[in-house]
């Protein structure tokens, strides 16, 4: 049975931290510099987003999937 990283992470916060740079990442460079750069607010904000899209995709990814053996 293989579960996917959404579903069986143990480390949700390893996962937000990891969603909230890939997120920083898409904006264009000369907009939004490195993760490094973006500090404090802009930090927070990103993996404030990045919780809330993990939720939202879990909710709904084990709502139309119960009782699944695997995931993409």
């Amino acid at each position: 049975m293989t579960r996917c990283r959404l579903c069986s992470t143990n480390d949700i916060d390893g996962l937000v931290e990891e969603v909230a740079q890939a997120l920083w990442a898409s904006f264009p460079r000369d907009v939004a510099g490195t993760w490094e750069d973006a500090k404090g607010y802009w930090q927070h904000v990103m993996r404030g987003h990045a919780r809330l899209t993990i939720n939202l995709l879990r909710d709904s990814h084990t709502s139309h999937d119960a009782g699944a053996d695997s995931h993409v």
